[in-house]
């Protein structure tokens, strides 16, 4: 036996070791230390230098030799077995790992940077590829055309034109703009920007003539179904979906399903969805049974339940769904399809459940309002013994946010910081937008500034915490050095920044920012417009909530809605509901909270008959049943029309419960017409929602008082005694 397949043997038997005695990550270096120790470092070098060796390590397999490199000093010494290791890592999904072991290379050469900036664009962090590109160019590294075209495809994927166009001035001064891999990738750019005209300029704007088709029309080579295949690819990545079809039309054996599953994928990458079905549907009526791969596009585009269950039904036939990748799109169909029932149970019949498989069964969870589930499957994940990408705990973040659950989200992030995935920026800005959103902007603050890049969504979701929890100063100031680091303040931003200031009633610091909003020319958005006539309503300017609302371009359910409540609040019932019938006029279909603003316009105008018309549309035109709040609102419309009665008959023929605030209501108008009996009948039904309430008790005593009856006044204040019930304390100043 040879030599080298000896030392191969050997690095077998390493990992052999690895996995029997351990499957945590962190125990492995124990082993791979003994081994370089024993055997020294040309055999080492000799082992993990072999393209054989690194090539398709699991993540196991990668952490043993990564520990034997260092032990042995290989990775300081020898740039070529770190990169081959570098591409192992990325293979296998683990970035964190990538970016610690890029960290310690201290020799990086080209292939180095250039294998960090394809790792992440193959695990979609392509932010941070293009963070890594500007590392690489602030350091004078040489790039080459394989640079250029991973970077512009990052910035396609992130559909970023202006870093796009950045690149593209570099491209043309370093003279690679012949080379296909960067062409390709410029025009993937502009195609996803719906920059058509730039594409094709990109794509026939060439001074050397590619050849390499006619070379093999030349040679024979045309018709063979294999390089069919391929033409049809190379088209449709460089932009020519045309092409494509074109080639596939003037194919001769059809009965390759490589040149069918070519052509589909092409359909599926350039939207062009009805095609990519049609040809499926071609493809099955000339009796061509799909593979792995045009099932899973397939799959992948369906948004239809009925579609789905045919093709999940059609690969159960062909016993397609054992594939991985087929399942994995089974149960990713059901879950944009909204069936998270059949989703799971899909995910549950897969036999093998790789991270991309869990991290969609999880995200779908979350996506569709079921982040408890979603924290319950990560559960099951570890249980398993699956490990955790960092998408998977930012997803399991973001579900914390959604049940704002502060516990759990520090809990996750203590995970995350053990396993060493806290560095990633997707999981950076995860903790940002949790802390914010579960009420501790304080934390969410110091997970920021210790992030190396903060992109416009963290600093949203940070200037959003502060807002909601009333400390405006400091979300005024974090927005200053927003608006100072040079990053555009979106509508969203400046919309929670007015929300907060609507809260507080400050129309001293809002009326700047509204000037701000002028001098960009964003006041005719939609959002950014309803937060301003919500401001302005709040603070009491209604004229300015007017002007502001003619301003919006396109008013949507929330400005018109905003509107009619800011009007009806401020007594101007008569223009909430000329406005209201204006919102309708416009097709825009009100909801239960417009409702709640149109009866109260109706109860601040004394239209009584206009209320109960209303309160009978919602749900004779619109299908919505009337909540407490409307209720109330009907009752409080006849209590200043005087109808005390009448109201006391709507509260017991009520289809739901009245609570609380119906009842009290009521009372509140038994006090300002002097109806005692009623008033009384009132508190006893407040008094038994509320039995420990003082509230009731002191409004049934003030009415007493009020009807000259002192005797009944002693009376319920004694009963307060016996009951421990004490009045509020009354409020007191310092000063």
């Amino acid at each position: 036996m040879s030599g080298i397949t000896i030392r191969t043997l050997k690095l077998k038997k390493l990992v052999c070791l690895c996995r029997k005695f351990t499957s945590s990550a962190a125990l492995l270096e124990g082993p791979a230390i003994e081994y370089g120790a024993n055997h020294g470092k040309l055999e080492a070098l000799q082992l993990v230098r072999n393209p054989a060796n690194l090539r398709g390590l699991t993540f196991i397999e990668s952490k043993a030799a990564h520990a034997l490199l260092l032990r042995c000093g290989v990775i300081y010494s020898d740039v070529h077995a770190a990169n081959k290791l570098l591409d192992a890592y990325t293979e296998c999904s683990r970035m964190d790992y990538a970016f610690k072991l890029f960290e310690e290379i201290p020799l990086r050469n080209g292939v180095t940077w250039n294998l960090m900036i394809l790792g992440c664009n193959q695990n979609s962090l392509f932010d941070d590829a293009w963070r890594v590109y500007c590392r690489m160019h602030n350091m004078g590294v040489g790039m080459d055309e394989f640079t250029y075209g991973s970077v512009l495809s990052a910035c396609g994927a992130l559909e970023h034109i202006a870093r796009g166009k950045q690149i593209y001035g570099f491209v043309l001064k370093n003279g690679f703009f012949t080379n296909g891999y960067v062409r390709a990738g410029m025009i993937n750019l502009f195609t996803r920007s719906c920059m058509v005209e730039d594409a094709l300029r990109v794509l026939y704007d060439v001074h050397c003539e590619d050849v390499v088709h006619c070379w093999i029309f030349k040679i024979g080579l045309y018709l063979d179904p294999v390089v069919k295949a391929s033409l049809i690819n190379t088209y449709s990545k460089v932009g020519s979906i045309d092409l494509s079809e074109i080639e596939f039309a003037e194919a001769q054996d059809l009965k390759q399903v490589g040149v069918w599953a070519n052509m589909i994928s092409s359909f599926v990458h350039s939207e062009n969805y009805e095609k990519a079905i049609i040809l499926f549907q071609r493809m099955l009526k000339e009796g061509i049974t799909p593979d792995k791969y045009i099932a899973s596009s397939i799959l992948s585009l369906i948004d239809s339940l009925t579609l789905g269950r045919q093709v999940h039904g059609y690969a159960l036939k062909v016993g397609l769904v054992s594939e991985v990748s087929v399942g994995s799109s089974i149960f990713t169909m059901y879950s944009k399809c909204g069936d998270l029932e059949e989703s799971l149970k899909a995910f549950e019949q897969l036999e093998w459940k790789d991270n991309v498989s869990w991290t969609s069964m999880i995200a779908g969870l979350a996506k569709h309002g079921c982040a408890d589930k979603a924290v319950q499957m990560f559960r099951q994940m570890e249980f398993e013994n699956s490990v955790p990408d960092g998408k998977i705990l930012a997803t399991i973040l973001n579900s914390c946010s959604a049940l704002h659950s502060l516990k759990l989200g520090r809990e996750t992030h203590g995970f995350a910081l053990r396993c060493g995935f806290a560095e990633q920026t997707i999981i950076d800005e995860a903790l940002v937008n949790m802390y914010s959103k579960c009420g501790d902007p304080n934390s969410a603050k110091i997970v920021f500034q210790a992030m190396p890049f903060k992109d416009q969504v963290s600093w949203s979701s940070l200037i959003s915490g502060f807002a909601q929890r009333g400390y405006i100063d400091e979300a005024l100031r974090l927005f200053h050095d927003m608006l100072l680091s040079g990053m555009t303040v979106d509508a969203f931003t400046i919309s929670l920044l007015h929300g907060a200031l609507a809260i507080l009633s400050t129309p001293g610091i809002g009326t700047p920012l509204h000037a701000y909003i002028i001098k960009k020319g964003i006041e005719s958005e939609t959002s950014i417009g309803s937060s301003l006539v919500m401001m302005y309503s709040e603070c009491g300017s209604i004229g300015d909530c007017g002007k502001v609302f003619q301003e919006i371009k396109d008013p949507d359910l929330v400005s018109w809605t905003t509107m009619i409540t800011s009007y009806a609040r401020h007594g101007k019932g008569l223009e909430a509901l000329q406005l209201f019938d204006l919102m309708k006029e416009s097709g825009i279909e009100p909801d239960a909270v417009t409702f709640v603003g149109v009866l109260s316009a109706c109860s601040h105008t004394g239209l009584v008959e206009e209320g109960y018309f209303h309160l009978n549309s919602m749900i004779r035109d619109y299908g919505i049943e009337p909540g407490y709040n409307h209720y109330a609102c009907m009752v409080d419309l006849l209590g200043r029309a005087g109808r005390l009665e009448e109201a006391q008959r709507f509260i017991v023929n009520m289809p739901i419960e009245p609570d609380t605030v119906v009842w009290g209501t009521l009372l509140a108008a038994c006090k300002v017409h002097g109806n005692h009996e009623l008033g009384r009948l009132a508190v006893e039904k407040i008094k038994e929602l509320q039995p420990s309430g003082a509230g009731a008790y002191v409004s049934v005593s003030n009415i007493w008082a009020e009807a000259g009856e002192w005797e009944h006044v002693l009376k319920i204040r004694g009963s307060m005694k016996e009951t421990g019930i004490r009045k509020k304390e009354p409020g007191w100043s310092s000063i």
